[in-house]
C-alpha cells in the first residue's frame, strides 16, 4: 500500500469525508432557509415601497416602456438601413 495507508486509515478518511459532507449540507439547508426569509422580507418591503410611491412607480414604468420602444425603433431603423444599402 502506498505511503503506509492501511484499510483502517482509508476507513477513517471515508467516515471523516461523509461527516464533513453532512455538515456542509446542513449549513446549506440553513443558508437556504435564511435566503427564503430574506427574500420574503425584501419582497414585502418592495411591495410597500411601490404602494407608497405608486404614482412615481407608474411614471417610472411608463418611462421604461418608452425607452424600450425607442430602442426597438432604433433597431428597426438600423435593420432597414442595412437592407436598403444591400
Amino acid at each position: 500500500m502506498p505511503c503506509g495507508e492501511s484499510p483502517a486509515d482509508r476507513y477513517h478518511i471515508l467516515i471523516w469525508t461523509i461527516h464533513r459532507k453532512r455538515e456542509f449540507e446542513e449549513k446549506m439547508d440553513t443558508m437556504g432557509i435564511i435566503s427564503v426569509i430574506m427574500g420574503l422580507v425584501l419582497l414585502a418591503i418592495g411591495g410597500l415601497a411601490i404602494w407608497i410611491f405608486l404614482p412615481e412607480a407608474i411614471i417610472a414604468v411608463k418611462g421604461l416602456i418608452g425607452i424600450v420602444v425607442v430602442l426597438g425603433g432604433l433597431l428597426v431603423l438600423i435593420f432597414g438601413l442595412l437592407i436598403v444599402n444591400d
